[in-house]
């Protein structure tokens, strides 16, 4: 094996390494944009488990009043440090798919990576449309 196909292994397997960050960076930046949506569960979910109970369940457990007040204190600071570090996700993913792109275009047979580059191409579309769409909407 010759110093370049080496290299040819190296450059693909790097490609694989970034469609990967790229991939969970797409994952994180998705989930990032529904916190808000699901903080707005987890209240309604303590308020249907309030409604079930018909309110006994304050008389039942020792300081739910106080579960609930702190929880949702946690589930808000939680969003805004998700809706905060959203932009990062979104840029080391839309980074890391463009470098896939490039490096499993340099393979010398690229057909065996088109779903790959595809790919790529796709979360770093969607990324940026998560990014707007959650821009958007929040404010």
């Amino acid at each position: 094996m010759t110093s370049g196909d080496r290299l040819r292994i190296g450059v693909v397997r790097l490609g694989n390494i970034f469609f990967g960050i790229s991939l969970v960076c797409t994952i994180l930046t998705l989930f990032t944009a529904f916190t808000p949506f699901l903080f707005a569960l987890y209240l309604l979910v303590l308020i249907f488990i309030v409604l079930i109970t018909i309110g006994t369940i304050f008389v039942m457990v020792d300081d739910f009043g106080g579960f609930f007040t702190n929880s949702t204190e946690f589930m808000g600071s939680f969003t805004e440090t998700a809706l905060v570090a959203m932009p990062y996700f979104a840029g080391i993913g839309v980074a890391a798919a463009v470098l896939a792109v490039l490096l499993l275009s340099l393979e010398v047979r690229p057909k065996k990576h088109v779903a790959k580059i595809v790919l790529s191409v796709v979360f770093a579309v969607l990324t940026v449309a998560i990014v707007i769409f959650s821009r958007l909407v929040v404010q």
